[in-house]
């Protein structure tokens, strides 16, 4: 009998302690486990909550950067006009040096053919003498610009290391 006790008090301690087990008053196990238990468990509604805040902070830093978009966009579009009103200034300002170039040029021909026409009219004995003080360069265009006879007789008349120069860069090939 003292068997039937034993085992009867034996019984009741492991079915109470069953009991209290599968109510969650008891664990058994390691503490990491016991503590992954204890959380408390979330309903839909704050998880919902939880989901929707997020949204709402996407949705204001995508607005934010919508407007940042726009702001540079618009930054963007003034400077294109900026250079835009510029590279228009800028043709005006080449077209009208390129115009002012050639009158220039122009005028410069027209004096150029004046002194041809004056030399032409010289004697070659006393047109050389003033034509062999003058530049250089300036010299071939005039006697380029003469007449073929006139110019041949102030080149002979000139001195021969003048002659010779202005014969050489008459034939000298133009640079491009």
């Amino acid at each position: 009998m003292k068997d039937v006790i034993a085992v009867s008090a034996l019984s009741f301690i492991l079915i109470s302690m069953g009991a209290l087990y599968s109510m969650g008053f008891m664990r058994f196990g390691p503490e990491s486990e016991l503590e992954m238990e204890a959380v408390v468990p979330v309903d839909q509604t704050t998880i919902n909550l939880v989901q929707l805040q997020a949204i709402e902070t996407q949705k204001i830093n995508l607005e934010r950067n919508k407007v940042e978009m726009l702001s540079i966009k618009n930054d963007l579009e003034m400077e294109k006009k900026i250079i835009s009103d510029m590279r228009l200034e800028l043709e005006d300002y080449l077209r009208r040096m390129s115009e002012m170039s050639g009158e220039i040029d122009k005028e410069y021909q027209e004096k150029i053919t004046r002194l041809a026409k004056l030399y032409d009219s010289m004697k070659p004995g006393k047109a050389a003498p003033i034509a062999a003080s003058i530049k250089m360069d300036l010299l071939v265009k005039i006697i380029t610009a003469m007449k073929e006879k006139k110019a041949a007789k102030l080149m002979a008349a000139l001195p021969p290391a003048v002659s010779a120069e202005i014969s050489r860069r008459i034939g000298k090939r133009p640079t491009i």
